[in-house]
């Protein structure tokens, strides 16, 4: 008699949440080119497509360029080392040209001096393809375009008071049910609220 703590034989059964991390997983991989949130470590999360290892002091010197090339200290770390990594695999002169990039970051410079600083290096347009992938979240290199970051992306912040990201939901389900945010304009029952009632017509009476 089999014991009820013996699994039964035949082939590998999985559960309905174990496919759909799977598939998950898989998707996030072959289309976004990185592996799903979750997957990979943190320290990893930069790593090439091919599995090559990322030097981490590298990424971090290319993530402070980025906050001071954007001028936001809050953008993401694992965002800097996919936009970092995209960038390296469709041009290999760019790991060095991001080295040269990070050195001219100077204390408290601002977005404007530093990209000065990567003109007078020869590096205005690799500075300003690093700040194009920030807003839009791609890296484009020829005719293959790399998503690498999709709410993150800075180009969504500008309007972030008033309008969700393209296919997110701005107060979770049924969100649209809530007021929108306000901005000083009256709706038509307020403005005919506000407006003066015209006095009523006189009354006419028989002699």
């Amino acid at each position: 008699m089999t014991p009820e703590n013996t699994p039964p034989s035949g082939p590998a059964r999985f559960t309905r949440r174990e496919a759909v991390l799977a598939a998950a997983a898989v998707a996030s991989t072959s289309l976004l080119g990185w592996p799903a949130s979750g997957v990979t470590p943190p320290a990893a999360a930069a790593a090439a497509t091919t599995g090559t290892a990322v030097d981490a002091a590298a990424v971090a010197r290319f993530f402070a360029f980025s906050r001071a090339i954007t001028g936001h200290e809050d953008i993401d770390a694992v965002t800097a080392g996919r936009i970092r990594e995209a960038m390296v695999q469709g041009d290999g002169a760019f790991a060095a040209q991001a080295e040269t990039l990070a050195g001219l970051v100077q204390p408290g410079m601002a977005p404007d001096a530093l990209l000065a600083a990567a003109s007078g290096a020869g590096l205005r347009d690799a500075a300003l393809a690093v700040v194009a992938a920030w807003y839009t979240g791609t890296v484009t290199a020829g005719p293959a375009t790399t998503v690498v970051a999709y709410e993150q992306a800075l180009m969504y912040r500008p309007v972030a008071d008033g309008l969700s990201v393209p296919t997110y939901c701005n107060e979770g389900p049924l969100w649209w049910t809530a007021a929108p945010p306000e901005v000083g304009v009256p709706t038509p029952q307020q403005a005919a609220q506000a407006k003066p009632k015209p006095p009523p017509p006189p009354v006419m009476r028989s002699q």
